[in-house]
């Protein structure tokens, strides 16, 4: 318990406003510099305007109280807002990768679009040392926000003959990839993602995965096709990576899966949005 003296003015009035208007101008500030995504979802930043506006309000408020003095103020508790808060500013915000995740607590096994778990939890992703993990379908799983219906193939277009799956559709094509599959067999199609490999996964398999964020940082995970390359073992995981290939409907554990027969696969700059979302 800290105790402060002060006959000019109310020190705990004081704490109050400086740490409402230190969050909202935190808040206002990765807003205005587009580091906002990476802690939520692009639908998510309205409710933050929101917040700015809510915390400001609440402040101005206080003012009156600052000028009223107060002999003893108990501004201990107020460390607790003020250590994140400073934190906040010194910690810079960077984008996550796979060694960033605990992705032991993914389940790869999803049915994309129903949000039905179709294996159980001995199913979930083993994460190592050196960042790999089990896969136990050929594409990683989309999320229980995901729709069951058709609105994506009316939202998609090829580009001539070619899937090009970019940050604005990349989970759109993904779940019309799993619902539509047949009606793709032998289409081209061009993704950019990082190198994903999983400890299942044959030695010319890997994924070029996105990490997806639903909400926030703390749901991502990473989302992809399965794709075959012969040269899969040259690749370093978690490196950038254009693929251009063909689509291949196989029967994979059972079920009927598409997937990327690969005929190049070069290196790519890393996207300006590091995450893709699931609407």
């Amino acid at each position: 318990m800290l105790i402060v003296r002060s006959n000019k003015i109310n020190i705990e009035a004081l704490f109050k406003l400086v740490i409402l208007l230190g969050f909202a101008f935190f808040f206002s500030m990765i807003i205005a510099t587009g580091k906002a995504l990476l802690y939520v979802n692009p639908r998510i930043i309205p409710y933050v305007k929101f917040g700015i506006a809510a915390l400001v309000v609440i402040a101005l408020f206080y003012i009156p109280d600052v000028l009223k003095p107060q002999r003893k103020a108990n501004i201990g508790i107020y460390l607790f807002f003020l250590i994140p808060l400073v934190s906040a500013f010194v910690i810079q915000a960077k984008p996550l990768d796979t060694k960033s995740i605990a992705l032991g607590d993914v389940n790869l096994s999803q049915q994309a679009g129903t949000g039905k778990n179709v294996n159980n939890a001995s199913n979930a992703a083993a994460a190592g040392t050196d960042s790999t993990w089990q896969a136990q379908d050929t594409s990683i799983p989309l999320t229980q926000e995901q729709p069951d219906d058709d609105a994506y193939s009316s939202q998609l277009k090829l580009d001539g003959d070619t899937i090009v799956m970019d940050d604005n559709n990349f989970v759109k094509w993904l779940q019309e990839l799993y619902d539509n599959k047949q009606k793709y067999q032998g289409k081209k199609i061009q993704v950019i993602g990082f190198v994903l490999k999983g400890k299942e996964l044959s030695k010319n398999e890997f994924y070029p995965a996105r990490l997806m964020m639903a909400c926030c940082t703390a749901d991502l995970q990473p989302v992809g096709l399965l794709c075959r390359y012969k040269n899969a073992p040259e690749l370093k995981q978690d490196s950038w990576v254009k693929v251009e290939g063909t689509i291949k409907i196989i029967d994979y554990k059972g079920e009927q899966t598409a997937i990327i027969i690969a005929d190049n696969v070069s290196n790519a700059q890393k996207p300006e949005y590091d995450y893709v979302y699931p609407y």
